[in-house]
């Protein structure tokens, strides 16, 4: 998930669900658990009204992120010089036009919803709780703050949003992932915010570039190295599409702890999520969760 930048970038960290051994003590009788939609002490991933932008693109915006051009993946997107709130139409008609030559740069077909074909679930160590992923999921990229949100719902119970915004040089950095997943009704999530060097994109970049950073939460901390595998050419709906192919592994310490490694394909030549495929271990207190998945992209032409 990049797309989740994720990918996503995109990307999924190893986060756990807190509370869900006092849900399950509930569901066995010895205690009761928390309705859903009351976080335990946990961030919720939903915006709130006062800061979730009004504001849509139209069937000439881009991409997410960035200049009103932007991308998802499983996990986030990839957008190009996005204004930092949403602009009236005299605003952004007056801001230069990013260069076409840039992967990142302003086009249409950037924001809406992008359907993958999917698979993988997620699980946990307490019976009952292995959650089948369907065979299609959407990511919906939205104008938000400095660029492009990215949202990947798989089930109900679990909702992932990325932040990723344009940076010097038609690169895309992700600012900032939140996670929320529910098990018996008790729901739990964590926001990062990142810093560094998060690159989500970077236009012709070298094969075995590595770059690092990290990301932090109230109370944990993510360490996560990317790794440039390459260009592949991928067949999306019987286009072929030129991508980057990048590696990510995650490693979670603090509150919650694991690991998460994950691989991503984005369009060079309009930043969207193309594939993605990963898995996540992680733990808190002595409950442990599990997940594995792959995404492929179905069409290049989003649902607005």
């Amino acid at each position: 998930m990049t797309g989740r930048e994720q990918a996503i970038g995109a990307a999924l960290a190893a986060v756990l669900v807190i509370g869900v051994i006092d849900a399950t003590a509930g569901h066995n009788g010895s205690s009761t658990s928390t309705p859903s939609g009351a976080p335990t002490g946990a961030p919720t991933m939903t915006p709130s009204p006062s800061t979730a932008p009004t504001a849509t693109a139209s069937a000439a915006s881009p991409h997410p992120h960035r200049s009103v051009a932007v991308t998802a993946s499983s996990s986030g997107l990839v957008v190009r010089h996005i204004p930092t709130s949403p602009a009236s139409p005299s605003a952004r008609s007056a801001s230069p036009a990013p260069s076409s030559s840039s992967p990142a740069a302003t086009r249409a077909g950037v924001l809406g919803t992008f359907r993958y074909a999917t698979t993988g679930y997620e699980t946990t160590n307490i019976p009952g709780t292995r959650r089948t992923y369907p065979s299609t999921t959407k990511i919906v990229n939205k104008l938000k703050g400095c660029g492009v949100q990215s949202t990947w719902k798989p089930v109900s119970e679990h909702v992932q949003k990325q932040l990723i915004c344009p940076a010097s040089g038609g690169s895309l950095k992700i600012r900032s992932y939140t996670t929320s997943i529910s098990f018996y009704g008790v729901t739990s999530g964590e926001h990062f915010t990142c810093a560094g060097p998060s690159y989500v994109y970077r236009p012709n970049v070298a094969v075995g570039t590595v770059w690092r950073y990290r990301c932090k939460s109230a109370d944990a901390v993510a360490s996560q190295k990317a790794k440039v595998v390459g260009y592949q050419t991928i067949n999306v709906g019987g286009t072929q599409v030129r991508t980057l192919h990048v590696h990510l592994d995650i490693t979670v310490k603090g509150s919650s702890s694991g690991t998460s490694s994950q691989d991503y394909w984005i369009a060079t030549s309009k930043p969207v999520l193309v594939k993605e495929a990963g898995t996540v271990a992680a733990s808190q207190k002595n409950v442990r969760y599990t997940s594995t998945y792959s995404l492929a992209l179905k069409s290049l032409s989003p649902r607005t």
